[in-house]
């Protein structure tokens, strides 16, 4: 988790004049990867645009097993049991 800082904004907002993405949550989830220079970003939105020097994996290449993904294996089914009950998945218990 980083902070959302005043450059994290002002480059935000650039990206939101472009249209691209959508969303402000999403142009502020941009903005913090490519200004804390990540070298790759995950998002299951669509229309993510893609930004040079950031490999940006959206969800059928997730799933898709031949797809060389930075880290060791592929999502695995289900991501949550019950696809309309997230909240269940997520444990209260220290």
């Amino acid at each position: 988790m980083l902070d959302v800082t005043p450059p994290i904004v002002k480059k935000a907002a650039e990206f939101r004049r472009n249209r691209r993405p959508k969303k402000l949550p999403d142009a502020i989830h941009l903005a913090t990867a490519v200004l804390n220079k990540c070298d790759w970003l995950v998002t299951f939105d669509d229309d993510f645009p893609d930004v040079d020097g950031l490999r940006t994996f959206r969800w059928p290449q997730l799933r898709d097993p031949q797809i060389d993904l930075p880290w060791i294996v592929a999502v695995q089914d289900p991501l949550f049991p019950d696809p309309n009950d997230v909240a269940s998945s997520v444990s209260t218990h220290p």
